[in-house]
């Protein structure tokens, strides 16, 4: 049977499974580059993750992408 994967609910959790376990902050650099997220996806993600109140951007580069997120505190 063909199973159709939601690589960016994957993603999604692996952003976040690797904010969790470096104490809820990560540059944007290391997600990319530690968490095994797509690099494609990862920045639209994120930007999700901020819509959706799930993280906040700390910093952001001179042209706007987010550089630096934390877990929001609910």
């Amino acid at each position: 049977e063909y199973q159709i994967m939601d690589y960016a609910s994957l993603d999604r959790r692996k952003i976040l499974t690797y904010l969790k376990e470096n104490g809820g902050t990560a540059s944007v650099d290391d997600i990319i580059d530690y968490s095994g997220v797509e690099s494609l996806r990862a920045y639209s993600l994120i930007q999700r993750l901020k819509l959706n109140g799930e993280i906040i951007v700390l910093k952001e580069s001179s042209f706007g992408a987010p550089t630096l997120i934390r877990i929001a505190e609910h």
